[in-house]
């Protein structure tokens, strides 16, 4: 279905790009069938293969595939979804359970971005 989506070269690119590292966690935004075995070939010995839909794939090995919550609005969410929005989430953020990014507004809109690329280049 997919196939066009993530070809060999893009596996050996990710490899390419590791350097000889281990990648012990990938996490699957599209959670396919064709990504769900792309990460898991990824994957190095007791790596973790983290996926927002059902598994379509099995784990290879000691290699484990964890599906993470997601979808709050999905019907099986919602009772989650009202209760933490609704009910506790100003008492987590007035207790600092939760913490909000911090951000800042820059000058000049989208002709900014360039140049607050740069600062953070230098921050890092």
């Amino acid at each position: 279905m997919l196939d066009w989506f993530l070809p060999l070269d893009a596996l050996k690119g990710v490899n390419k790009a590791a350097a000889g590292k281990s990648i012990k966690i990938v996490y699957d935004a599209i959670s396919l069938e064709v990504t769900q075995q792309a990460g898991v070939a990824l994957l190095a010995p007791e790596g973790q293969l983290i996926i927002d839909l059902p598994p379509a794939v099995k784990a290879e090995g000691d290699k484990t595939i964890v599906k993470v919550l997601s979808g709050l609005r999905m019907p099986h969410n919602r009772m989650l979804l009202e209760t933490l929005y609704h009910d506790k989430i100003t008492a987590f953020l007035e207790r600092g359970v939760i913490k909000p990014n911090r951000f800042e507004v820059l000058p000049n809109g989208l002709a900014g971005i360039p140049d607050s690329l740069k600062r953070i280049r230098y921050q890092a």
